[in-house]
């Protein structure tokens, strides 16, 4: 696919916009910020170098153009408010939170914070209903783990006006979507340090998206009474989040990454998940939370068309082989939260046990599961190249399931 990116240096020329750029452009006054409070405001003139990059993913070249510009910056003074406080979710609380999910209509950022954690008092402009979350940590390296949190949100029909790479400041969606992200953002201690808008159709007049980066330069960001590491956020607006893939449904996006210490878990679901599973003679390598959304003609559109996964992986420690490892993981089962077997195909509604597969094709050994009693997944066990043994865990959380029976006997 041909792609055409236009990045731009964290000097946006707002000022002329904010004073003259029409009725309907948004004046940055958007929804409060606990804490913030501004208490100066500076002016100044600057030069800044505009960048246009055109790449072509079937050609050997890319062609770049530079032109320099004379831009207003405005720089509002704020006091940074506290750390957002997360919701005390708990594994119990999961069966609800996924019936939330399924139905669509909640506050985006509420239910981002109440499943993935999501650490930042940052919400998408008013209107909008979930559309997508993702929690990953990344814990390869044993001595700092790295968590990544996004969340998305669909906004009603023509809420996005037109972002274009060809248009002086990349359109009025580019500078609506800036004015109102850039004060949320300082409220909350971090500062805009670059600008991408993408075309898809590389000129060919598809929808486009933008996005902001923004650095926190304090270098400890807190999450409930855990100091991390900030690495990056960002805030995006898309004109179709599915770029022709979806329905042609704007909406918004916020991420945010850092680094934390080993052995420190910051979201509250995952933490309560971690401590009712079996214990795990290993180190965590990985946890991850998607949502996902399957068309109404699917084979399981029964069990709900907008669902979760969740997929948590360690690395053994003792374990000689993937075999040996299964049958000791299998020894700490049933424990209330997670139990061997599977649906019945014959008897719907009862738990029916199997013995596990061993040398199959996706995994040296692997064991159907059940997750509160109601969620089917699946939990294996690898012999990587270097000996050691992997385990991972994965549930697939859909809305409709209901509570299944256990055999009898």
């Amino acid at each position: 696919m041909r792609m055409r990116m236009i990045v731009i240096g964290s000097c946006l020329a707002l000022g002329a916009v904010a004073c003259g750029g029409g009725d309907d452009a948004d004046d940055g006054s958007a929804e409060p910020v606990a804490g913030d409070d501004p208490t100066t405001t500076t002016t100044t003139t600057t030069t800044t170098t505009t960048t246009t990059v055109a790449t072509d993913e079937t050609a050997d070249t890319a062609t770049t153009s530079t032109t320099t510009t004379s831009t207003t910056t405005t720089t509002t003074t704020t006091t940074a408010p506290p750390a957002a406080s997360l919701p005390a979710v708990t594994a119990a609380d999961l069966p609800d939170l996924v019936v939330a999910w399924g139905d669509g209509t909640a506050d985006p950022l509420g239910i981002a914070q109440e499943l993935i954690g999501f650490p930042l008092d940052l919400s998408t402009p008013d209107g909008g209903i979930p559309a997508a979350v993702d929690l990953r940590l990344r814990a390869d390296d044993p001595a700092q783990w790295a968590w990544e949190w996004t969340y998305q949100a669909f906004t009603p029909p023509g809420s996005v006006q037109d972002i274009d790479t060809e248009l002086p400041e990349g359109g009025p969606g580019t500078i609506e979507g800036r004015l109102y992200y850039d004060p949320l953002f300082e409220a909350l201690g971090w500062r805009n340090v670059g600008q991408v808008i993408s075309d898809p159709s590389s000129g060919g007049g598809g929808p486009q998206s933008v996005n902001w980066a923004y650095q926190d330069d304090d270098g400890v960001f807190t999450i409930g009474a855990l100091d991390t590491e900030p690495t990056s956020a960002r805030a995006w607006v898309y004109e179709d989040v599915g770029f022709g893939q979806g329905d042609g449904r704007p909406g918004h996006q916020v991420e945010i990454n850092v680094m934390t210490s080993p052995d420190t878990v910051p979201v509250p679901l995952v933490a309560s998940l971690l401590a009712e599973l079996p214990t795990v003679d290993g180190r965590l390598l990985g946890v991850s939370i998607d949502s996902f959304t399957r068309p109404e003609d699917s084979f399981d559109a029964a069990e709900g068309l907008r669902y979760l996964e969740i997929e948590i992986e360690w690395v053994l420690a003792s374990a000689t082989s993937a075999d040996e490892a299964g049958t000791a993981f299998l020894a700490s089962l049933p424990n209330g939260v997670l139990q061997e077997g599977e649906e019945s195909f014959f008897d719907e509604g009862v738990i029916e046990i199997r013995e596990p597969q061993v040398g199959g094709p996706l995994a040296d050994w692997e064991q159907s599961v059940i997750l509160l009693d109601r969620y089917g997944g699946s939990i294996s066990m690898d012999t990587e190249d270097d000996g050691s043994v992997t385990a991972t865990l994965g549930v697939r959380l859909e809305p409709n399931r209901e509570v299944l029976q256990q055999p009898e006997g």
